[in-house]
């Protein structure tokens, strides 16, 4: 996973994740660390590798992933979108 900042249209700016080759704008979602999306928390407790990964991921990386995850509109965006947090998390790592 990768972030980064950009210069929105707006002059403001704007944070994107980008996992596996895809880029997605964070939508300024305010949470505490604490308040992880239950569609995470689920799809986390099903993968005890992915869970301790996660775990050990900085605070701004947690951030970002459970940031992704809660901006979704849609149940079914956020189910899937945990899903594919999980697969980045176990997948090997490049480098």
């Amino acid at each position: 996973m990768r972030s980064e900042s950009r210069k929105s249209r707006n002059g403001g700016r704007e944070k994107y994740l980008s996992i596996a080759g895809d880029w997605y704008r964070l939508i300024g979602v305010e949470m505490s660390e604490t308040e992880i999306p239950r569609e995470l928390s689920a799809a986390l407790a099903n993968s005890e590798r992915a869970r301790a990964r996660f775990e050990h991921l900085a605070p701004s990386h947690q951030m970002q992933v459970i940031e992704w995850v809660a901006e979704a509109k849609r149940p079914e965006t956020r189910i899937r979108r945990a899903e594919k947090a999980v697969e980045m998390l176990v997948a090997p790592r490049s480098g």
